[in-house]
């Protein structure tokens, strides 16, 4: 039996009769000896593919005029399960029940147009000659009407069905010989032994070259990385070629800006005082908050909300003062109060240690070494009140009404006065 479902002896049997991987090997024995010479005999027989299938698994198909499928599950099959499975429409095959109440296994056939669908309950041991038995018996009908056949080998189909296969080894070992498949086989081993060596090599060096390719890649993807990291530090250092003009301008912003003060350096850390008036703010958004009873600057107490009042209409400016800290080492920067002025500490920087949006344009100047241009922008941004920021303002009304710091610049005379003392004129 192992010579007819041999690989290497396939192309020895009619191409017209073929078989699934699933195909159990007493099928495809049977088939091959007992149809295949009466196919060879006979050129206009249909081609047909055998195989099994079981649980849900959808049945193959080869490119075959007819279909011959075993079909192993518990339940029995319903005639919808069965076209939906199979793409078919199906007739119960009368003939066919007689057989299978012969096997103590639950057994059925169906005929569906081209398609021969043979069910039974999973084999065991005890009466899977039996349940073969079963269906080769119909097998002839849908095949082939050929008496012949039929009559011929009977004996073979009573045998398995007895539990004996005894008739069809014979038949196989007959065949086998007059076709020298022994032969076939030994020769085609012999080739494979032949290429053996020669297929492991290829295999390992196959295996290899991916190895390396995988290799390759990962270096290469290293190799553009550092060369993109040699190329940021050739520009870095290009920021810094024309040092002298650098160490001029940040002397020069250091000691000769009116805002700053306080400076002090220790290697990579610098810090400094900034003092500066209020000057940059959203008008419009000043007077559309005033418009809303529930906003933070109409809740805040009335000398506070005049403050902001009179210096949005430019009569007064409000002096703020800051500490800022710069750490050359890791381009971090902060900001926080001071009192050496008596200024009032600015709203966003010196309370919560906030830059807006010149935080990010602050860090990518120290960065790139900029250190003036990162200085310039803190000192933007000293100017800044978002009149938007409700815990920004609602802190602010609250320092403005609760100390008396000499935040007050009259405009017109150039004084500066606390808040109490501008309250006090101003009534």
């Amino acid at each position: 039996m192992d010579l007819i479902t041999n690989l290497y002896t396939r192309s020895c049997f009619d191409s017209r009769l073929t078989f699934g991987d699933d195909c159990p090997k007493i099928i495809e024995t049977f088939v091959k000896c007992v149809y295949e010479p009466y196919y060879t005999k006979n050129g206009d027989l249909p081609s047909i593919f055998f195989d099994c299938v079981s649980g849900a698994r959808a049945p193959q198909r080869a490119a075959t005029d007819k279909a011959v499928y075993i079909w192993s599950n518990d339940i029995e099959p319903t005639m919808e399960e069965i076209n939906k499975k199979f793409n078919c429409s199906v007739e119960s095959y009368e003939n066919y029940d007689k057989y299978c109440e012969l096997t103590h296994n639950k057994s059925k056939g169906w005929v569906g147009g081209n398609q021969y669908i043979f069910w039974t309950e999973p084999f065991n041991a005890k009466c899977a000659a039996e349940t073969i038995a079963v269906f080769l018996i119909p097998l002839f009908d849908f095949v082939c009407t050929a008496k012949e056949i039929k009559n011929k080998f009977k004996p073979i189909v009573d045998g398995i069905s007895q539990g004996s296969y005894d008739k069809l080894f014979e038949l196989a070992d007959k065949i086998s010989e007059e076709k020298g498949l022994s032969k076939i086989v030994l020769n085609a081993q012999i080739a494979d032994l032949t290429q053996y060596k020669k297929k492991r090599t290829l295999d390992r060096l196959h295996d290899r070259i991916k190895n390396y390719e995988s290799d390759y890649r990962h270096y290469v993807a290293n190799a553009t990385k550092v060369y993109e990291n040699l190329l940021d530090c050739k520009k870095q250092l290009s920021l810094y070629n024309d040092n002298d003009n650098d160490n001029a301008a940040l002397i020069d912003m250091l000691t000769n800006n009116s805002a700053i003060s306080n400076v002090k350096i220790n290697g990579g850390d610098l810090e400094f005082v900034v003092c500066n008036p209020i000057t940059q703010y959203d008008e419009d958004a000043f007077a559309e908050i005033l418009k809303s009873e529930n906003s933070t600057i109409n809740n805040m107490p009335s000398v506070s909300k005049d403050v902001l009042c009179w210096m949005v209409d430019g009569r007064i400016d409000l002096l703020t003062e800051c500490g800022i800290g710069i750490s050359l080492d890791n381009n971090s920067f902060d900001a926080y109060e001071t009192y050496i002025y008596g200024y009032m500490p600015h709203p966003h920087l010196a309370l919560f240690d906030c830059f807006g949006g010149f935080r990010i344009d602050i860090a990518t100047a120290l960065a790139e070494g900029n250190i003036c241009y990162a200085i310039q922008l803190i000192l933007t941004a000293s100017q800044n009140l978002n009149f938007m920021d409700s815990t920004v303002m609602h802190r602010l009304g609250a320092l403005l009404n609760e100390a008396d710091y000499s935040c007050i610049m009259d405009k017109e005379s150039g004084e500066v006065m606390t808040v109490n003392e501008w309250n006090e004129r101003r009534t």
